[in-house]
């Protein structure tokens, strides 16, 4: 129960039935359906539902559980870390997108999160997300000013072995505008153009 409520706690909009029982995993694989239902019904009348998520139903209890199970900042980043090593591991995504670089930030782990931050499919989740948190990553980092270069080099690798397609210059057209809000006007014009050259040839 109390990795069950700890995982619960470190989630930023709640967890799945599927997420919760691959987080309580032991070497023989996810936890059993039977073994998940008794702590289903101990918790269910605490929980609120949210689409397919799982929350605490009142703020107060997820207090309680910070209170009692992660009472030091030192526990309370070992459980993000948790939620972050599942997540990085998990396909690319909506909900990778929302949890990884949150937990990341949430464990205070500045060297793992820029990595994240610059793959290219999942800086597009996270961008199309909200823009605006992205930017607050680069800034907690301290390399909203240096992220310019670290992106094309990011860029041209995921765009080496696919063709000069919509697909690449879409993204080429993304980044450079986050790049150009950032007043990181140097690196976005080279993906400009790479996204207007792509777009003559295809039109």
């Amino acid at each position: 129960v109390n990795r069950s409520l700890r995982h619960l706690w470190a989630a930023r909009q709640g967890l799945s039935d599927g997420e919760w029982l691959e987080l309580l995993a032991d070497k023989k694989g996810p936890m059993d359906r039977q073994t998940w239902r008794l702590l289903w019904l101990a918790m269910e009348p605490h929980l609120v539902q949210r689409g397919s998520l799982w929350a605490f139903g009142h703020d107060f209890l997820r207090q309680a559980v910070a209170a009692e199970l992660v009472p030091t900042e030192e526990k309370q980043q070992l459980a993000h870390h948790s939620l972050a090593d599942y997540f990085e591991v998990q396909l690319t995504g909506p909900r990778k997108a929302e949890e990884l670089p949150w937990q990341l930030r949430a464990a205070g782990d500045r060297e793992r999160l820029p990595k994240h931050l610059l793959d290219i499919p999942l800086y597009r989740l996270i961008h199309a997300r909200d823009q605006n948190e992205l930017m607050g990553y680069w800034v907690w980092l301290g390399q909203e000013k240096t992220m310019g270069r670290p992106y094309a080099q990011a860029f041209d690798l995921w765009a080496a072995n696919r063709s000069e397609n919509t697909e690449v210059s879409l993204a080429a057209n993304n980044l450079a505008f986050f790049l150009n809000a950032a007043a990181l006007h140097t690196d976005a014009e080279p993906l400009m153009r790479r996204a207007l050259k792509i777009d003559e040839q295809s039109y």
